[in-house]
């Protein structure tokens, strides 16, 4: 299925997400990431997860942007985005968001206000 069509089966759970990231973006400006590739599409039932490669000069990272919808499915989704990260070589999954991803996602250490899995 279409990443953009995808996403917009889904936008309801990411525009809820948006409401906790300090007007740092619009939904507009996220479907304008989706559409140009620049965030990856991952579904899981009635859930969703935009990722993007975080490139610093040392380590690569796969940042998950934006995610929402039922919990089991989101767990899932990480585990899918960890494999992927993993088979490309990358060294982690990094995620900015609230305090409580820390409580229900494995592995993943609170560093500042961002999350951190280093393979």
């Amino acid at each position: 299925m279409d990443a953009l069509k995808k996403f917009h089966e889904l936008k309801h759970h990411i525009v809820s997400a948006i409401a906790y990231n300090n007007r740092e973006q619009t939904i507009d400006d996220v479907e304008a990431c989706v559409a140009s590739g620049e965030y990856k599409v991952w579904t899981e039932g009635q859930s969703i997860a935009l990722t993007e490669d975080c490139v610093l000069p040392r380590k690569k990272y796969t940042g998950i942007v934006l995610a929402g919808g039922v919990l089991a499915p989101l767990q899932e989704l990480a585990q899918k985005i960890e494999e992927d990260a993993k088979a490309r070589s990358l060294d982690g999954v990094l995620i900015v968001g609230r305090a409580g991803w820390g409580r229900v996602l494995n592995g993943y250490r609170k560093a500042a206000t961002v999350y951190l899995k280093e393979f």
